[in-house]
């Protein structure tokens, strides 16, 4: 009897030394990674600033104003009840989520981890919202548009649009590609363009 109760005590402090390297080693872990993380906040402000290139292409900045001159016409106010507003550059996160069947079959992890890689981290050119005047004014998504010019020909590009064009697919909003011939913005361009978004709306 005397024998067992040894061994028991015996093991007993050999869990309670085990015990103690894992506590010392989660300390130390933690003390690394509260210092790496102190690091990186104090020297954050070196690693980023404004870019010295617009925010917009020439290209979209001629296209966006052609979008914006022709969603201001009475047509429009007339036809959605309300104004319509156009975001450039509009990330693909703030408009689509995830489904209650997609949530309901755990997709969560998979989403995060695929389509934040190939497409939640992606943008839409330009995104056509449907003003909802309330207490609060939001943004009804009514039509997306990619202006698409020479580099979507590449094979890496066109994976991404493919994904891009499913998921607008899939939740039932239009998507307007309109091909940029040798990436050069003309008047007559921006004219075709307008003639599509009036194609897609009116």
């Amino acid at each position: 009897m005397l024998s067992d109760y040894n061994l028991l005590k015996e093991n007993f402090h050999k869990l309670q030394e085990k015990d103690a390297v894992k506590a010392a080693a989660h300390d130390f872990f933690k003390n690394k990674q509260t210092e790496l993380e102190n690091t990186f906040k104090s020297q954050f402000l070196e690693f980023y600033t404004l870019r010295n290139t617009p925010v917009m292409t020439e290209n979209e900045s001629k296209m966006f104003q052609a979008i914006c001159d022709e969603i201001c016409r009475p047509e429009y106010q007339k036809i959605y009840e309300s104004s319509i507003d156009v975001f450039p550059q509009m990330s693909l996160h703030s408009v689509f989520a995830l489904t209650s069947a997609g949530k309901e079959k755990n997709m969560e992890k998979y989403v995060d981890n695929y389509f934040s890689r190939k497409f939640i981290s992606k943008s839409v050119d330009f995104l056509l919202c449907r003003r909802i005047h309330s207490s609060i004014d939001y943004f009804q998504p009514i039509l997306g548009i990619e202006i698409d010019g020479t580099s979507h020909s590449k094979e890496g590009q066109r994976d991404s649009d493919d994904i891009k064009n499913m998921i607008f697919k899939a939740a039932k909003l239009p998507l307007l590609r309109f091909t940029l011939p040798e990436d050069k913005c003309t008047e007559i361009e921006q004219e075709k363009l307008v003639q599509e978004i009036r194609t897609h709306l009116l």
